[in-house]
């Protein structure tokens, strides 16, 4: 949620309030307590979808660069023993195809860093019959696969939760708009009829519907403004 949308959900949830301390009161009035259980259940799921919104990443930092550096260490060691390799065979194309630092194989972006440790693991494959005295097998080809694989998943994990992030900021907007027409159009209205008969609960609520900068006091003017108590 952005500033606005804080102050406008909380304005919402404070109308909320002021109706459930005055539930008795609302009740006699059929169409008001319908309206409010609309209320509730939007102020519900927003909260429940903020949840997304607010998803901590790092965790998802800390794993990520975790496998990363694992993955970067055992390419490098690959890479180590394709370049010896293609040295001693005069193979300067080879040597070229692994020549990679451990800077570029942590400190470029995701997708490169993948290419990198993926073309290291192919040509290792390529060679690997020849590669024993060098210190590489198939079973060590088979830990970087393992790696390179994970720390695909790991990254594809990320888009999916910023895709699913995005999702519910739109839901929210959604949620809030519904409940400022409901507000506006049919509890506004309907609190009206209790001015005379119960003046403490019209002004409460007329009070809380206006809508707070918290830290900037109140904003005048705002969308959300209902009518002034007189």
């Amino acid at each position: 949620m952005n500033k606005k949308q804080e102050n406008q959900h909380s304005m919402q949830l404070n109308a909320e309030e002021v109706c459930n301390e005055n539930e008795t009161v609302c009740n006699t009035l059929p169409a008001l307590a319908k309206a409010i259980v609309e209320l509730k259940a939007n102020n519900a799921k927003i909260m429940e979808v903020r949840v997304k919104q607010k998803t901590p990443t790092t965790g998802y930092t800390e794993k990520r660069d975790n496998v990363k550096k694992e993955m970067a260490e055992s390419a490098l060691e690959v890479a180590g023993s394709v370049a010896a390799f293609a040295h001693e065979n005069n193979n300067d194309v080879l040597g070229k195809k692994v020549d990679f630092s451990y800077t570029e194989l942590i400190y470029a972006r995701d997708a490169v860093v993948k290419s990198r440790a993926t073309i290291i693991l192919k040509e290792a494959t390529d060679v690997v019959s020849q590669l024993g005295d060098y210190g590489t097998d198939t079973a060590l080809l088979k830990s970087l696969e393992l790696k390179i694989k994970e720390f695909a998943e790991i990254v594809g994990k990320k888009g999916f939760s910023k895709e699913e992030t995005q999702t519910a900021t739109e839901e929210v907007a959604e949620l809030l708009s519904k409940n400022s027409e409901l507000l506006k159009n049919r509890i506004d209205k309907l609190v009206l009829k209790f001015k005379k008969s119960h003046s403490n609960f019209y002004s409460t609520y007329f009070n809380a519907r206006e809508i707070y900068d918290f830290g900037g006091g109140k904003k005048g003017g705002a969308p959300e403004e209902a009518a002034p108590v007189v």
